[in-house]
């Protein structure tokens, strides 16, 4: 009895179902690249205000995100 044609078959069938995820998951976002969001400017606002001014933020009154997330 030979079961080796079914071990190389269970392992191909494995590393082509990696690859299709891997491939779905690399090229959903593919021409977006980078892909910033309204946050940042924010967070660089913030990063200003820290280094320039010592205050973690510039504005007085500020709905954020807390500095440690």
């Amino acid at each position: 009895m030979n079961t080796q044609p079914f071990v190389d078959r269970k392992s191909w069938f494995i590393v082509v179902t990696i690859l299709i995820v891997v491939a779905v998951t690399q090229s959903t976002n593919l021409f977006q690249f980078p892909y910033y969001q309204d946050n940042e400017g924010t967070v660089i606002s913030n990063s200003w205000s820290l280094i320039q001014e010592g205050k973690l933020s510039p504005y007085t009154n500020a709905y954020e995100k807390p500095p440690v997330d």
